[in-house]
């Protein structure tokens, strides 16, 4: 089970709550299987300022997964539509994962 609880911004109470059930391992991954889980940095904000900060981890262990239950209001919540389609669901043990020092983001 994966769960999300919005604090800030409103409204409160707001969160996300997914089962999966772990299927087998993806050998080899995608072109969208790259793109949608192999991301090297983060994005923040802290007063009122844009800050991005750098990752480095080792490649995903990507498996197939089937999607069990899910309640999501964190969509709503941020001004996004919800999909028509079925949702891309995929698990991973996970990753050791590094944060370098955040920088201002420069607009």
């Amino acid at each position: 089970m994966y769960r999300s609880k919005r604090k800030w911004p409103g409204p409160k109470g707001t969160h996300c709550d997914v089962d999966v059930i772990a299927g087998h391992a993806i050998g080899e991954h995608s072109a969208i299987e790259r793109f949608l889980t192999a991301r090297w940095g983060l994005y923040s904000t802290f007063l009122g300022r844009t800050l991005y900060a750098p990752i480095t981890h080792e490649t995903w262990s990507l498996h197939e997964a089937e999607l069990t239950s899910l309640d999501d209001g964190l969509m709503d919540a941020a001004g996004f539509a919800i999909p028509d389609a079925d949702p891309l669901v995929h698990w991973t043990p996970g990753v050791g994962v590094r944060v370098g020092r955040p920088c201002r983001v420069r607009s």
